[in-house]
This record gives C-alpha cells, structure tokens and sequence, in this order.
C-alpha cells in the first residue's frame, strides 16, 4: 500500500483476487480510523519514522 500499488498490482504479488485485497485495504482503512489510502500511508510513514 505505501508503495503505491494498485489493487490489480497487490493481488497479483500475493497471489490473491483483486476483490480480496479490496475487503483487506477495506478493513485496514477501517482499523486506523482513515478514509482513504494516502492517509493509512501517511499514518504509516509517521509510526515509522517515529521508531
């Protein structure tokens, strides 16, 4: 996700369905309280430089 990927991209790195990265992205976006995947990003990059 922070590497910019696309659904169709992820899906195929992991060997899974499009529509199961879309239910993942879905419920991660969920669990940290964000609307969108820049933000999941920016939170990310923000822990990360933290540590």
């Amino acid at each position: 996700l922070a590497q910019g990927l696309s659904n169709k991209q992820i899906a195929s790195v992991l060997n899974i369905s499009e529509q199961t990265v879309k239910v993942h992205i879905r419920n991660l976006l969920r669990k940290l309280n964000v609307r969108s995947r820049v933000a999941a990003t920016i939170l990310f990059l923000q822990q990360r430089g933290a540590q």
